[in-house]
């Protein structure tokens, strides 16, 4: 049987907030993985709370707390400092291939959440990667499961569109252009015409996840000056690399497939929703991945009795 790791994150402040709705749907599906919370703290009583929800999850906990919030104190309030040591690291990284991923986990200190996640992904996958078949990087918040992910899962990696042009979202127009403004070789207008691509869900086969998380990094490595603490930014490197063809082997999946649901710009009409089968794609399957349902309270509140029911 095919092994399978999903890998999502949470850096909790006083309290580490599980993400109940995310494992409880995804063990009713039946599904066959192990999940990895990335965090920055966990209590006994935290690990055994999510092996309740779950007996295959556990977390993992590679930058502590206390360490990060000093970091990101003094990286907030000193930012001309903070962008000098980010270039220096960048300039490690940059002449010391052998040192990359050692610097990646430095890195991470200087990174909000949205963005540190990857470095340590990829961190992670490098220690246990070869016992898995297919890996998911997902959002835990607001993701939720109708069917097993995995089943049926193309080679290469699938990720999902939104229903909204990039042009017409304010957030993804300032994430790329913060990113990307100043370079003169990046097609903004061909890229703000299409689709959002949504950074919240990706899942392939290992191989083509490690590779996606090995050139998302170094572009972070590369923006990394201006990338310090800003969130969301990995939506924008998301967008750009894989607009800009330079991750190879990807599906985009539409609002409407049985794939990936992604309901931020969505007005539904992609859908129907049945009280006994949940939200249902086109081809009148249930939606495997059903991310952003929070956007929607009332689907919202149908979605989670029906999934969570008993």
């Amino acid at each position: 049987m095919p092994k399978n790791l999903i890998l999502t994150a949470n850096y909790a402040g006083r309290k580490l907030e599980m993400p109940k709705a995310f494992l409880r749907s995804l063990r009713a599906t039946g599904c066959q993985a192990d999940v990895v919370l990335i965090a920055n703290h966990g209590s006994a009583a935290d690990r055994k709370h999510l092996a309740a929800l779950m007996p295959a999850a556990r977390l993992w906990v590679p930058i502590p707390k206390q360490r990060y919030r000093i970091f990101r104190r003094l990286a907030t309030t000193f930012p001309s400092l903070a962008r000098l040591v980010a270039r220096k690291m960048r300039h490690a990284w940059q002449h010391h291939p052998e040192r990359r991923v050692e610097i990646e986990h430095k890195s991470a200190y200087l990174l909000n959440i949205t963005c540190s996640r990857y470095f340590l992904a990829r961190q992670f996958l490098l220690q246990v990667g070869d016992r898995y078949d297919h890996v998911m990087l997902a959002d835990s918040r607001d993701v939720v499961f109708q069917r097993d992910p995995f089943e049926g899962l193309p080679s290469g990696l699938t990720t999902g569109l939104e229903s909204g042009l990039v042009r017409d979202q304010p957030g993804n127009c300032e994430w790329l252009q913060h990113l990307y403004g100043d370079d003169p070789s990046f097609p903004m207008a061909d890229v703000m015409a299409e689709k959002v691509i949504c950074s919240g869900v990706t899942l392939g086969d290992t191989a083509s996840i490690s590779s996606y998380l090995k050139r998302l990094c170094a572009e972070f490595m590369d923006k990394l000056p201006r990338m310090i603490h800003h969130p969301y930014l990995d939506q924008g490197v998301h967008i750009g690399l894989l607009r800009t063809g330079q991750i190879s082997g990807v599906r985009l999946t539409s609002n409407g497939e049985d794939c990936i649901a992604t309901l931020c710009t969505s007005n539904l009409s992609e859908f129907t929703f049945g009280t006994s089968s949940g939200l249902l794609a086109a081809n009148g399957q249930p939606v495997r991945i059903v991310h952003q349902y929070d956007r929607h309270a009332d689907l919202a509140d149908k979605l989670l009795s029906h999934l969570l029911k008993g």
